[in-house]
């Protein structure tokens, strides 16, 4: 039978003495106590392998306590929340839709309400200008068109989104994965960013021949990924779909790439556009593994986003 690592101690004869004994033959003539040095070994335990043992606490924590690890509210979504479960670090969320849906400005919105909870938030916003995105903002704050209002109180608005936090990276068009994952982990240690939007990932392969896009578009999901669980910070994606038929609604198999999008990720959302409303269907919570639409109205005027009554949406446990 093997020995095994379990029944394995570790022992640093030198005792952190670059000088010291080099072994116990060594360690017996420079009449160094082999007691003390055997008091002081270690086990030989992996630090990428857990036992029950080690996460007791934690377990019982979530067994007694299921919802504890509910995320941040979304005050003026409460409908939203509660299927989600909240804004939670360290996830990766995939958000898809037809384009002129509406996504950035779905995303736009959300962003402002957990900028507005003290959460910092970074934009890489690769296909609408930073100027745009943030005229954008400031008309969902002001909740009017800048038209209407004085230049008093559009530099008052500015003022009260100046005071979020909000950041932005500089690049626009096609960028490569890697710069954009420097300057993510640049925020998240510098500003403490805790939420990044990536809006969106197929500019990352828009120059890639078409026999590697699918190569670097997982690549691209690996390196987010691994970002959001290191660093703890939750990272949106928004993916556009597949082209389909305008009366088709989305799945998640629209989503575009290979499965491994919305394998990885630990949410999947694609907002639904009709003539009627916009629906935001969330196909995978990993959280909670509640699913459902969430219905909301669209206000031309503030470019806001407004959740319909409970009884209008869908939830399936």
């Amino acid at each position: 039978d093997k020995l095994g690592m379990s029944r394995c101690w570790a022992i640093h004869t030198r005792q952190g003495n670059e000088l010291g004994p080099k072994d116990a033959n060594d360690a017996l003539q420079a009449n160094v106590s082999l007691e003390e040095l055997v008091n002081s070994a270690y086990g030989m335990v992996s630090q990428d392998i857990v036992s029950v043992e080690s996460l007791r606490d934690d377990v019982m924590q979530l067994v007694l306590n299921p919802y504890q690890g509910a995320g941040a509210p979304i005050p003026k979504w409460p409908n939203f929340a509660k299927v989600l479960g909240g804004h939670r670090a360290g996830e990766v969320t995939v958000f898809s839709g037809k384009t002129g849906a509406g996504k950035t400005t779905w995303l736009s919105q959300y962003s402002l309400e957990l900028a507005d909870q003290g959460i910092p938030q970074l934009w890489g916003s690769f296909e609408v200008q930073n100027l745009r995105l943030i005229a954008k903002m400031l008309q969902q704050v002001a909740k009017s068109p800048p038209n209407e209002l004085s230049t008093a109180q559009l530099h008052q608005h500015m003022d009260k989104l100046e005071a979020l936090p909000l950041h932005f990276m500089r690049f626009h068009g096609t960028t490569g994965v890697d710069t954009v994952i420097d300057v993510m982990e640049f925020a998240a240690y510098a500003h403490d960013v805790q939420h990044v939007i990536i809006d969106n990932l197929q500019f990352m392969t828009a120059e890639i021949r078409s026999r590697d896009k699918f190569d670097l578009h997982d690549y691209a999901l690996n390196r987010f990924r691994k970002f959001a669980t290191e660093k703890g910070v939750h990272v949106s994606l928004v993916i556009h779909p597949r082209k389909e038929d305008d009366d088709t609604a989305l799945s998640t198999a629209s989503v575009f790439g290979s499965a491994k999008a919305t394998q990885e990720a630990d949410n999947v959302l694609l907002l639904q556009s009709s003539h009627l409303s916009r629906d935001v269907d969330i196909k995978k919570n990993r959280f909670s593994g509640q699913l459902g639409k969430v219905k909301f109205h669209f206000n031309p005027a503030s470019l806001c986003y407004e959740e319909l009554q409970e009884d209008e949406s869908s939830f399936n446990p």
